[in-house]
């Protein structure tokens, strides 16, 4: 049976040694737990969100779908609280923002999340969960948007395609991919988010239903 696993991701520019409480709280005999170094990327031509960030924490399926209902929720909990732990600490260091060179018009100034940290969780039939953490911010509740997000691809594991997430897929239209989410403070909530402008996507919708009605 292959093993269940979780990783932290990282660019060369970073010490593993960051990561080492993270790796001794969370580790368990049981678990593939892997800390990977890779290379500094270069120049991007891709949407700004799309792009990998520097550090991305990672939890494969199969932690849900065979770790979870061997161990039980403790080990859960555990990964939830020291997961959100490494997000305030690592989020908050100071210059962690990488400077991004890509193509005109993909790379904003303005974007409000960072491209330094993000964590990616792996869904059924291809799909994956990139969740866009807030740049920075003494105001932003950064362990309220780990949890969330946790007990949100948590609950698509278990209930599948009446869950929430599975409802956010939907909503995104995507045949497979990277879904881009993001937390609503409003709302309380992990919600789609939507690459591209609004009169892009009614555009594209537009498009679509003069092709179905063809």
């Amino acid at each position: 049976m292959q093993k269940p696993q979780v990783a932290i991701v990282h660019t060369e520019r970073f010490d593993s040694s960051i990561f080492e409480d993270f790796l001794s709280e969370v580790e368990h005999e049981n678990l593939d737990l892997q800390i990977q170094e890779t290379p500094e990327p270069g120049p991007f031509a891709t949407v700004e969100w799309f792009i990998p960030t520097a550090i991305i924490a990672f939890i494969g399926k199969a932690y849900f779908e065979e770790f979870l209902k061997e161990m039980g929720k403790d080990h859960y909990n555990t990964l939830k609280s020291s997961l959100a732990k490494l997000t305030q600490k690592t989020i908050s260091q100071p210059r962690i923002e990488p400077v991004l060179m890509g193509t005109p018009g993909k790379v904003s100034s303005d974007n409000p999340f960072s491209m330094a940290y993000s964590i990616m969780a792996e869904g059924n039939d291809g799909y994956r969960f990139k969740l866009l953490i807030p740049k920075y911010s003494p105001s932003v509740n950064y362990e309220a948007i780990v949890l969330k997000f946790m007990d949100f691809i948590a609950e698509y594991h278990t209930l599948g395609l009446t869950s929430a997430a599975s409802e956010e897929i939907s909503r995104s239209g995507a045949p497979g991919g990277t879904i881009l989410v993001s937390y609503n403070p409003k709302t309380e909530s992990i919600e789609w988010l939507d690459h591209l402008p609004s009169e892009v996507r009614a555009q594209m919708n537009v498009q679509q239903e003069n092709v179905a009605d063809s």
